[in-house]
C-alpha cells in the first residue's frame, strides 16, 4: 500500500527533519513491512513550504485474523533549523 504524507514548515526559517514511524497495534507491527520512505534520510523544508512524500508498505502473510487495521503515525522532530 502507498501512503502520501504532506509536511508543512510553518516556521519562518528552513527546517531539516526526518520521520519516525510508529505502527500499531505494536504487538502485530512486524506484519507490516516498510518498503520505502524518502524521509528515512533528512529532508529540508523551506520557510512556509509544503512537500509531499510517498511511503510504501507491504502487508506480510499470516496476519492474525483478529487484526482488522494498522495505524501508522508519522512524527516529524526537527533535526535542525537554519536561523539567519
Amino acid at each position: 500500500m502507498r501512503v502520501t504524507v504532506r509536511a508543512k514548515n510553518t516556521d519562518a526559517h528552513e527546517v531539516t527533519t526526518r520521520v519516525t514511524h510508529r505502527i500499531e497495534p505494536d504487538a502485530e507491527a512486524h506484519h507490516l513491512a516498510l518498503l520505502q520512505c524518502p524521509l528515512l534520510l533528512p529532508a529540508r523544508l523551506a520557510p512556509g513550504g509544503t512537500e509531499e512524500y510517498d511511503s510504501e508498505y507491504l502487508l506480510l502473510a499470516k496476519v492474525p485474523a483478529g487484526v482488522r487495521a494498522f495505524t501508522v503515525t508519522y512524527r516529524f522532530p526537527a533535526v535542525s533549523a537554519r536561523r539567519p
